[in-house]
């Protein structure tokens, strides 16, 4: 189905995943590389949107510290808001 557009969402930098911090950021940027190259498709990092001077917020997470608030939601809602079709 090439033309349905894909919307990626890169890995989230969860504090109770800090031990492979490196290892998503890699990761998000193998998969970024990769959309830039296919069509109908956007990468949104939102890694960088939920550090804050380059730390994760815990404020952003349930007590599993995986799991995102409303607050980390609404910093998805923000970044993923003008790739979707609007009715």
């Amino acid at each position: 189905m090439p033309d349905v557009p894909i919307l990626y969402i890169g890995m989230k930098p969860s504090p109770s995943r800090e031990k492979i911090r490196q290892a998503e950021i890699d990761a998000n940027l193998k998969i970024k590389t990769f959309l830039a190259n296919e069509k109908n498709t956007v990468f949104v990092d939102v890694m960088p949107l939920m550090l804050k001077d380059g730390k994760t917020q815990p404020e952003l997470y349930l007590g599993d510290m995986l799991h995102m608030k409303k607050a980390g939601y609404a910093i998805w809602e923000k970044a993923i808001k003008k790739y979707l079709i609007k009715s």
